[in-house]
Parts: C-alpha cells; sequence; structure tokens
C-alpha cells in the first residue's frame, strides 16, 4: 500500500511539473553552474572540488527550500492538497514522494555534478558512496524544512520571502562556496548555527580526509536532520482540525 502510493504521487508530480515546464528547474542549475565557473577562473583549476562541493550543497537546498517550498503551498492555496489529505496517505508519505517528483531534476543534477566530482577530486567508490548518501541525507533535512515552512507559512507571498533569505544564509553567508579559515574567528561559531556549515565540512573529510572536529558535525548534522524529520511530520498542520 504504501509503495503504491508513493508510487503514484511520484509520478503524478514528475508529470505535473517536470514534464510540463522542464525550463522552469533550469534557474538553479544555470546559478550554480556559473558560480563553479566563476571560482574556477578566478581561484584556479584546484579550487573546482570545494566549487563542486558548494554547488551540491545548493542544489539541496534550493531543492528543498526553494522549489518544493513554494510549490506545495501553492497546491495548499488552491485547496489541490486536499484530494491526498482526504486519503490516508501519511504526512511523511507525501512528502517524500511528492518532494522526489518535483526536484527530480535537482537530483538528476547532482549525479551530474557527482560524476564530475569523481574525476575531478579522483575519488573511490566508497568516496563517492558516501557522498551520495550525504547528500541524500542533505535533501531530506532541506525536503523537511520545506515542507514544514509551507504549511506553516499561509501566503506564498510571505514564505517566498523567508525561503530567499534562508538559501542566502545557507548557501552564500555559510562557508559552502569557501572555507571557514578566511572567517574571523568570533563569528565562526556562529556560521555552527546554520547546517550547510557542518555538511560542507563532512564533504571535505569524505574527499580529502582532512578536517576537524569532524565528529561534532556529524552530530549537530544528525541532530537537524532528526529534529526537522519530527516538526514537519508531528508538528505540521496536515489535517485541519
Amino acid at each position: 500500500m504504501i509503495l503504491r502510493q508513493a508510487k503514484a504521487l511520484i509520478n503524478f508530480y514528475i508529470k505535473g511539473y517536470v514534464l510540463r515546464k522542464p525550463i522552469s528547474f533550469l534557474n538553479l542549475f544555470g546559478q550554480t553552474l556559473g558560480i563553479i565557473l566563476i571560482l574556477t577562473l578566478i581561484a584556479g583549476f584546484g579550487y573546482l572540488s570545494r566549487a563542486l562541493v558548494g554547488s551540491l550543497i545548493a542544489l539541496a537546498v534550493g531543492s528543498g527550500i526553494g522549489q518544493y517550498a513554494p510549490d506545495i503551498s501553492a497546491l495548499q492555496t488552491s485547496k489541490f492538497k486536499d484530494v491526498f489529505v482526504a486519503t490516508n496517505v501519511s504526512p511523511f508519505i507525501f512528502m517524500l514522494a511528492s518532494a522526489i517528483g518535483i526536484t527530480s531534476l535537482y537530483l538528476l543534477q547532482s549525479i551530474i555534478y557527482l560524476a564530475i566530482l569523481v574525476i575531478v577530486a579522483n575519488i573511490d567508490i566508497i568516496q563517492a558512496t558516501l557522498i551520495m548518501v550525504l547528500f541524500t541525507i542533505t535533501w531530506i533535512l532541506f525536503v523537511s524544512m520545506g515542507f514544514y515552512l509551507s504549511l506553516k507559512i499561509k501566503y506564498i507571498v510571505d514564505l517566498m520571502k523567508v525561503t530567499s533569505l534562508l538559501m542566502i544564509i545557507l548557501t552564500y553567508f555559510s562557508p559552502v562556496y569557501y572555507s571557514e579559515a578566511v572567517i574571523p574567528k568570533p563569528f565562526v561559531y556562529v556560521t555552527y548555527l546554520s547546517p550547510t556549515t557542518h555538511i560542507s565540512a563532512i564533504y571535505l573529510y569524505i574527499i580529502t580526509g582532512r578536517g576537524n572536529n569532524i565528529l561534532l558535525h556529524c552530530i549537530v548534522l544528525t541532530i537537524f536532520v532528526i529534529l526537522f524529520l519530527y516538526i514537519s511530520i508531528q508538528k505540521s498542520q496536515w489535517r485541519e482540525k
């Protein structure tokens, strides 16, 4: 039953979003590709791995918060979500299945970036597998965050303002495309409030085998994932009372 529900939702959202308007999903891809090219031209080819890591994180953030949250909010506003709410579909199944459908092109883009990273950084199959696992965990985190925001913020205009600000904080103010070493020490600990700081550190540790406080980064990321999965499933206003 659960697999049938998930498959139906994935098919619906792929056909309803990806196949109907694929050009709308190229915006973030163009942004991340542009950043990769600019950083590589400025810092040199040796910086390409770092730029690719930043783009993988940006894709996860953009797919969950930038794309998924407004789309789910639009469905809620149009009352179309009520079609699924009226069934026995759980919020968890709805969230994951609809996210796979809506963000499927983002997931495809992540595979492309991962393939380039494998070549550029000369990583092995174990490292590539760990990167895929980390990207999946990151994607789930920001989908959960986007799902929660979409159900908590009533008006889509307000939601888009919030998600735009969050994307800037999570991808540009946090040390995603650059090293935390360039941040003044008093502000380094402030960046630890952002999950992308920990995600970036774990990515770099997988690729290079170097890094500080990796256990701490893993623990904090785990807390973020569990917290947002919990509040998105248990605390979201899924069915109106």
